[in-house]
C-alpha cells in the first residue's frame, strides 16, 4: 500500500474518531442541559444539582439508574441501548428526576411518593411535551 493511502487511511481514522467523541460530549451536555431545563420547568429548581451521564446498565436490566454518591452527589445514569432516542431518554431522565425529588428513601422506590411525582408531571404535560 502506497505511503500516500496510508496517510488518507489514518486521517480518515482519526476525523470519525474525534467526531464520534464530539457526538458523546453533545449528548452528555444535552442530559446535564434538559436535567437543569425540567428542573425550572417541573420541579420550580427545587432538585439539586445532579451528575447525569449516559451508562451501559445493561448488567442490571434499568433504562436509568439514580443514586447518590458517598460525596453527597446525585448521580443518575441513562442507559444508552435502552433509550436509543432522544425524547425516549428524556422520559427516562424525568423517572430518574422523581427519584431524586423523593430521594429514594422510601422501601419501595416506586412507591407513593414516587408515584405522585410521576402524575404531578403528567398534570403539567411534562411527557406531552415529548411526543
Amino acid at each position: 500500500m502506497r505511503t500516500r493511502t496510508k496517510i488518507l487511511i489514518c486521517l480518515a481514522l482519526a476525523v470519525l474518531w474525534f467526531r464520534g467523541c464530539q457526538v458523546r460530549a453533545v449528548e452528555r451536555c444535552v442530559l446535564e442541559k434538559d436535567y437543569e431545563v425540567f428542573n425550572q420547568d417541573y420541579f420550580l429548581g427545587q432538585l439539586p444539582p445532579a451528575n447525569v451521564e449516559w451508562a451501559n446498565l445493561t448488567d442490571q436490566h434499568d433504562m436509568g439508574m439514580t443514586w447518590v454518591d458517598q460525596a453527597g452527589a446525585r448521580q443518575i445514569r441513562v442507559d444508552k441501548s435502552t433509550n436509543p432516542v432522544l425524547k425516549q431518554a428524556e422520559m427516562t431522565l424525568l423517572h430518574e428526576m422523581c427519584h431524586v425529588k423523593t430521594d429514594a428513601k422510601e422501601l419501595d422506590s416506586h412507591g407513593l411518593k414516587w408515584q405522585a411525582c410521576m402524575v404531578d408531571l403528567a398534570d403539567h404535560g411534562a411527557f406531552h411535551d415529548l411526543w
